[in-house]
């Protein structure tokens, strides 16, 4: 699973200026193939320390500077993780995390509460 920071993109979608799935899955610098055939199976975006996005991956391609641009659909999977806390480390623009230790992790249902319809 790859979590992507979306602290200056974000607002633009509180705005109505851009939707969920073109901040999340857009561009990003810096990733190896080897490691995105390993990790790319879903992608999280995080907002003020909180996930307010869940995404599967369906693919990925490279733009001419080499960033990465994913495709993808809402999560169902991992939908449950809106509106709770970061999984991963706070002040990254992008990470890779294990998806298994997610799978198992219980969340406070007081954190599943106010799940959002980001992503949709």
């Amino acid at each position: 699973m790859i979590v992507v920071n979306l602290r200056r993109t974000w607002p633009q979608v509180l705005a109505g200026a851009r939707t969920p799935a073109d901040v999340t899955l857009g561009a990003w610098a810096h990733m190896k193939e080897q490691s995105l055939d390993e990790h790319a199976d879903a992608i999280l975006g995080i907002y003020q320390h909180e996930v307010v996005a869940a995404f599967d991956i369906t693919g990925w391609s490279r733009t001419r500077e080499g960033r990465v641009v994913f495709e993808g659909n809402p999560s169902r999977r991992w939908a449950h993780l809106i509106g709770t806390p970061n999984p991963g480390k706070r002040h990254q623009t992008w990470q890779y995390v294990d998806a298994a230790s997610l799978a198992s992790a219980r969340i406070p249902q007081a954190a599943t509460a106010h799940v959002s319809e980001a992503g949709e």
